[in-house]
């Protein structure tokens, strides 16, 4: 299961959680991926602005044993043409999304708090 949490959200709780084992990622929000029970997909948006970012965390540890996909959506993801497989546990990671690059993996956790979605 999934918990998206909006960055001022995140420490009173209040999560939006998916339909299934698919989240769409959101501006500005933090992405709790729990995968103990099934495997998950965290798809990146097909247009993103420049400056797109979002926090992924390993929250509840069972990347090792069943990773999570971040499915690339036709934008490279460090340089790469691949979808990104988190299988490190205990993980905590941003994508920023700039229009000269695609997708970079950073450890910067600080938000900017002009969202865009």
């Amino acid at each position: 299961m999934t918990h998206t949490y909006q960055l001022e959200g995140w420490m009173t709780g209040k999560s939006l959680v998916p339909a299934q084992n698919i989240e769409y990622a959101r501006d500005g929000y933090l992405h709790c991926v729990d995968t103990t029970d099934q495997s998950c997909v965290l798809v990146l948006p097909v247009k993103p602005h420049d400056g797109f970012k979002i926090i992924v965390q390993d929250k509840f540890d069972s990347w090792e044993s069943s990773p999570l996909v971040i499915h690339r959506n036709g934008n490279k993801i460090m340089g790469l043409e691949e979808h990104l497989t988190c299988d490190q546990p205990k993980m905590m990671f941003a994508l920023v999304y700039t229009n000269l690059t695609g997708w970079v993996v950073t450890t910067d956790l600080k938000m900017n708090k002009s969202r865009k979605d």
